[in-house]
């Protein structure tokens, strides 16, 4: 069975998640991992996203634990604010403020992001926030954060990646 590993990194130095869609620099990092087994955690890519609006991305090596700069691998046009890759480490997603929901297929051999067909998805909030792929699920999560306090819950096409709005549900005041 395969495992991913996914984890968002703040910059501590730089107090974490800019507030209010203010950013000034690279803050964080999403490291999107094909994995073996639930004993043998090895990731194959790192994924930074950036304040210039691109995302860089590094090939780890399992043994070392070192990256291989693979470049600017997707210029999504805005700040990525919340990154998620989906259970079979097939599409990675970005938030990227307002309604910016952005989709990419990940190339397996070389970490190469290309835009799914379709992206951006329609995000039906005002702010979009956290998005979140939970392990072995086929879903795809997205907060909005503003008053509304909506959760938008998308189903993922498992062959193209593609997004399908599947309904929200109320979750309190900035979820």
């Amino acid at each position: 069975m395969r495992k991913i590993l996914a984890f968002t990194l703040l910059c501590m130095s730089c107090g974490g998640f800019p507030r209010n869609g203010s950013i000034a620099r690279p803050e964080y990092l999403l490291l999107a991992g094909l994995i073996g087994n639930a004993s043998t955690l090895v990731p194959r890519f790192l994924y930074i996203g950036s304040s210039a609006g691109t995302i860089s991305g590094y090939r780890i090596d399992p043994a070392t634990g070192l990256g291989t700069n693979l470049g600017t691998v997707a210029s999504p046009g805005s700040t990525p604010f919340s990154m998620a890759v989906d259970s079979q480490s097939k599409f990675l997603y970005i938030s990227c403020g307002g309604t910016c929901l952005k989709g990419y297929s990940i190339d397996s051999s070389s970490g190469s992001l290309t835009e799914i067909s379709g992206s951006p998805f329609a995000f039906a909030g005002t702010n979009i926030g956290s998005v979140v792929v939970r392990a072995g699920d086929t879903n795809l999560y997205a907060t909005d954060n503003m008053v509304a306090g909506q959760v938008f819950s998308y189903s993922i096409n498992q062959s193209s990646g593609a997004l399908t709005n599947i309904g929200n549900n109320t979750a309190g005041q900035n979820p």
